[in-house]
């Protein structure tokens, strides 16, 4: 299983790998935690398409065993 303080890091490359356009995502918008295979998503996305594309890299990450979408459309 990734370590937990990596995890966050893990989900986050995935999404950049995902999301060329992460960066402006990430800039003072949206914040990923994670805890015990656990990712909450919390800020805002500025589309349905970016939430989901969000959500669905942090599920591909390996050791993520749920998702929490906090994500809001801004």
């Amino acid at each position: 299983m990734v370590r937990q303080s990596l995890l966050a890091d893990e989900v986050k490359a995935n999404i950049a790998a995902c999301m060329p356009e992460f960066t402006r995502l990430v800039d003072g918008k949206m914040a990923i935690h994670a805890r015990d295979g656990v990712v909450r998503l919390t800020g805002i996305v500025a589309s349905r398409t970016e939430k989901t594309s969000v959500c669905n890299a942090a599920w591909d990450t390996a050791g993520v065993r749920w998702v929490v979408d906090e994500l809001s459309l801004g």
